[in-house]
């Protein structure tokens, strides 16, 4: 028997989708002509998906329908006739034409996919969208209901789109959540809560309140006030800062940007570290202060609905804790990222939690993802399509859906994101054959040699780690070792002379490839060890850490400057950090940090003991060298405050010291870790008398704000990106917006 080539098969799956086209029984387009006119109301998510619907017609047969408010001849009806809870459809066909109808607008999208054959993988200006060229559209006999799995299924920003939202977002859960509400409460002088009510807002750890939005959830005057707020708006009007959503009959809790860590008296008796970092915050703001506000909310307004943000360390159902009030729901925030259920001890972990919160609240959980995680970590092109469907395959009893939190670069992620889309709609997919179609589809003679680097790219992903964690072993050695980037370059080349000619098929191919090219970068530089210059860390008697870099073994230990940590063109920092390092045997390390600056006038007069200061270094080691994820993380700020935190989270070392003095030109910063401060972390690489060839791997950045004011946004530090005086600085960079970029830590060679 002739074996049959992948190619072969390739070919017919293209004449398959030829074929549905044409059969049928009504005529839509034939030759120049438009038979039938599409007919849709005036309601602005239906005239959007008719219009796709049209622009889809003209690509395929270069004629386009006529949009029309009614029509008496046979035509393309769309009647969005359906509430904004359900968001079923029903496509048939008659002499009349198609009728589509429940929401239509979905529909309208199936239509142009199930039907004219049409598939949208990214934006339509970069060529994402793949229709079949015909002279002429035969419409089959069709008669069909459908409706998604999951209610919400929601793609930021991507939904907004024209070819966003061909993938049938939705949210017919309709339970609005505003995140991080209550909004403005700080600054609203019409209630001047900072001074009438200062004990709504969380105590710092220095005794001060927060001058921002995070309240304090243990203090019964926030109970309070939240009610308050809340008849303000149900039966006044007043506006309660979001909290309140009328349309839904729905109140969001949800702590501001950061963990719950209110130091005053109500709230030290709740925090429980026990329950770790992913929960130490939930008994104040669920286990307390949710569950009065359930209590008081049945009694009050018995048909409205709570919606919670578990998110940073309030991720955990608090031990015990069961609303039994049915009017609590939860719109879980977990962090890993999508992708890193490929590892079984995530999946399982991350499934567990949300079928407890289902428990809890009696209700099916709504999940927030980041599609940028853990993508902003690597520029690994992975594909976890495999991963996705079997992630909703199973959470059908527990979860209503997830909102995506997306952004760009996209070409990374868009075939992901594409079966993500499909998965929420029905987690039953193929998809091994959505793979297959995409490289047909999209990639003419470059099929066969795209599929293949599609195979690399999710089979490589979901070789199991040692440890969950994103880092440059894991990636280069594990996932995608150098003899299979290698390849895949390979095909690339091949695919790009493959497709010599076909102007299209090369525009898609560059498009896909543009996720690959630091990635196919890096992989050369971790393979030869030349991604960033070693710094050595000089032997030495341990200094007096009184924040003077004064020592003569200072000047005897190498000096690195740091990078601009975000301009791609033009890597030179404004303001000047210089950094050296000591070891000295059977103590530990001494970093020693110059961080010069022209407005020390300014940054002397805001530096104040106890306070917290903005102006910060971040310290970042990983002392077995190995780059399997383990790290060490030091905030320390021009005030010598320190935060400490490790690879697994809080990191409690006792044993640390730190400096820090203020000249006219500059600050300088001394941060000791004494060796027995780093070994529990396994396989830290310890020198004893001899720096016996030991190395570690690390980074270190600074944060310099001076008098910069942010940029829009909430205050927080994207919104300083780009102004003029605010600056982040790095000794290594890979462009992260994240300083613990493990991709981004280089060698730490001990010497004498």
């Amino acid at each position: 028997m002739k074996k049959t080539s992948k190619r072969t098969v390739f070919l017919a799956l293209s004449s398959l989708l030829l074929v549905n086209v044409w059969a049928g029984q009504l005529v839509w387009v034939e030759n120049v002509n438009c038979l039938m006119p599409i007919v849709v109301s005036k309601d602005k998510k239906t005239l959007q998906a008719a219009n796709y619907l049209a622009d889809c017609v003209e690509e395929i047969s270069g004629v386009r329908p006529k949009i029309v408010k009614s029509h008496k001849g046979k035509a393309i009806r769309l009647e969005t006739t359906s509430t904004e809870n359900d968001e079923s459809f029903h496509t048939f066909t008659s002499s009349a034409g198609v009728q589509m109808q429940g929401a239509a607008y979905h529909a309208a999208y199936d239509f142009t996919e199930r039907v004219l054959g049409v598939r949208q993988y990214w934006p339509t200006e970069d060529a994402g969208r793949s229709v079949i060229k015909a002279g002429r559209i035969v419409i089959p006999e069709q008669d069909f209901r459908d409706a998604p799995v999951y209610k919400k299924r929601q793609h930021w920003p991507n939904d907004a789109t024209e070819w966003g939202a061909a993938h049938k977002p939705g949210d017919s859960n309709a339970k609005a959540h505003v995140v991080h509400a209550p909004h403005k409460w700080v600054s609203d002088t019409n209630y001047n809560y900072v001074v009438t009510r200062p004990e709504i807002f969380q105590l710092r750890r220095d005794g001060k309140r927060a001058v921002g939005p995070m309240l304090c959830y243990g203090n019964p005057k926030t109970l309070q006030t939240y009610k308050e707020r809340i008849v303000g708006e149900i039966e006044h009007g007043k506006s309660a800062g979001g909290i309140v959503s009328l349309s839904t009959k729905t109140i969001t809790v949800s702590q501001w940007d950061g963990g719950v860590v209110c130091t005053c008296e109500h709230c030290s008796k709740l925090f429980d570290p026990n329950l770790g970092d992913a929960g130490s915050g939930s008994p104040i703001i669920w286990g307390h202060f949710t569950v009065a506000l359930s209590d008081w909310l049945k009694a009050k307004y018995p048909d409205w609905t709570i919606t919670i943000l578990p998110y940073i360390n309030t991720c955990e159902v608090p031990p015990g804790v069961v609303f039994t009030n049915g009017n609590v729901e939860a719109f879980l925030c977990v962090m890993p990222g999508l992708a890193m259920l490929k590892q079984p001890d995530v999946k399982a972990r991350e499934e567990a939690l949300i079928a407890r919160w289902a428990k809890a609240t009696g209700r099916k959980v709504q999940v927030w993802h980041y599609d940028c995680w853990p993508a902003e970590f690597t520029c690994a092109p992975y594909v976890y399509g495999e991963t996705i469907a079997a992630h909703y395959r199973d959470c059908r009893d527990t979860m209503v859906g997830t909102f995506i939190n997306g952004g760009r670069p996209r070409e990374r992620r868009a075939l992901s994101n594409y079966v993500w889309m499909k998965a929420m709609w029905n987690p039953d997919i193929d998809v091994k054959a959505i793979y297959d179609e995409f490289c047909v589809r999209m990639f003419g003679a470059g099929a066969e040699n795209m599929r293949k680097i599609v195979t690399m790219q999710e089979r490589g992903w979901n070789r199991l780690w040692k440890t969950a964690k994103v880092s440059n072993r894991n990636i280069y050695e594990i996932s995608y070792p150098r003899a299979e980037v290698l390849k895949m370059q390979e095909l690339f080349a091949e695919a790009e002379k493959l497709t010599s000619g076909d102007e299209l098929s090369q525009k898609r191919i560059a498009y896909y490839k543009k996720g690959f090219d630091q990635f196919f970068r890096e992989s050369e530089e971790y393979a030869s060890g030349s991604a960033f210059q070693p710094l050595t860390m000089q032997k030495a008697a341990k200094p007096q850490i009184d924040g003077a870099l004064d020592e003569s073994d200072w000047s005897r230990a190498e000096m690195q400057s740091f990078v601009s940590a975000l301009n791609r063109t033009n890597s030179v920092a404004r303001y000047r950090t210089e950094l050296r390092i000591l070891w000295a045997p059977g103590e530990g390390v001494t970093f020693g940090v110059k961080c010069f600056d022209p407005d020390m006038a300014y940054l002397k007069s805001v530096a104040k003991p106890g306070s917290i200061s903005r102006e910060e270094l971040e310290f970042f080691f990983d002392p077995t060298g190995n780059g399997e994820g383990a790290y060490g993380q030091i905030a320390l700020d021009i005030n010598n405050n320190r935060s400490l935190h490790c690879h697994t989270g809080r990191w409690r070392a006792p044993g640390i010291q730190s400096a820090v003095k203020l000249f006219d030109d500059r600050w300088e910063a001394e941060l000791f870790v004494p060796f027995a401060e780093v070994e529990n972390f396994s396989d830290a690489q310890i020198p004893t008398t001899a720096a016996g060839g030991k190395y570690w791997s690390g980074n270190v950045c600074r944060m310099r704000y001076g008098q910069a004011k942010p940029n829009g946004g909430t205050g927080g530090i994207k919104s300083y990106f780009w102004t003029p005086l605010f600056e982040m600085s790095r000794l290594h960079t890979r462009y992260s917006n994240w300083n613990r970029d493990a991709a981004a830590f280089g060698k730490l060679q001990f010497v004498e």
